[in-house]
């Protein structure tokens, strides 16, 4: 039931199936980083902490958002 030999293969088996889990996600991860830090927003937000004043997002989200959104496939 909870031998010792049996709980550790459980416990390899949950660390491998993460660590394949983040592995898969890593180039995507990656990917939306370099876009947001190219990002006006990213600017901005900078600029808003240099200069201690809050920042200014114009933007709107139903014609403004980056290129990776919206990231689902179909209309929900």
């Amino acid at each position: 039931a909870n031998s010792p030999s049996a709980v550790q293969a459980v416990k390899r088996q949950i660390s491998n199936c993460i660590a394949e889990h983040a592995l898969g996600r890593e180039a995507m991860e990656q990917q939306l980083g370099d876009e947001v830090r190219a990002s006006k927003h990213f600017a901005e937000g900078v600029a808003a902490f240099r200069d201690k004043r809050v920042p200014a997002f114009n933007d709107l989200a139903s014609s403004d958002m980056p290129a990776f959104y919206p990231w689902w496939d179909s209309p929900r």
